[in-house]
């Protein structure tokens, strides 16, 4: 519920903050953010600790959506937009499971403490390979493809 509290503050924060703050700077806080405070949980500190770090990791993530979208419609060529839309959903509805199929039997072998670590770590590995990523850059670029406003 902290996650979801927090996705729901960073989101409607973020349309606030859209003006003042480059969709790089938050994609990369989101998943630096995201990575630590992982790590942070591998520890298994008390549970308001563990509230705080899910709610904060909600807050940084809740402009990740809206950047997505806007990353598709504005970046995907209007005869391929459809594909692209449906390939990300796709990706977006199979990752949880996915992400299942990992924690759950990885949790009952190792337990939680070796669980999180081994989730933060290559959050964190990509989060600091994402610094260096030319493409991120171009988040903060005009689009290429102007959305269409339809009739």
């Amino acid at each position: 519920m902290a996650l979801a509290v927090g996705g729901v503050a960073g989101a409607l924060g973020y349309a606030v903050l859209s003006k003042y703050m480059r969709r790089r700077t938050a994609v990369l806080t989101a998943t630096l953010t995201f990575g630590a405070a992982t790590a942070g949980i591998a520890f298994l500190p008390p549970l308001p600790v563990i509230l705080v770090l899910c709610a904060l990791t909600g807050v940084v993530y809740g402009p990740i959506q809206p950047i997505y979208n806007y990353v598709m419609q504005t970046r995907a060529p209007q005869h391929l937009r459809g594909r692209v839309v449906g390939a990300m959903a796709s990706l977006t509805y199979a990752a949880g499971p996915l992400g299942l199929l990992v924690a759950g039997p990885l949790t009952d072998a190792a337990g939680l403490k070796v669980t999180f670590m081994a989730l933060a770590l290559p959050i964190l590995l990509i989060g600091l390979i994402a610094t260096r990523l030319p493409s991120l850059r171009e988040l903060d670029l005009a689009p290429e493809f102007a959305v269409d406003p339809g009739p």
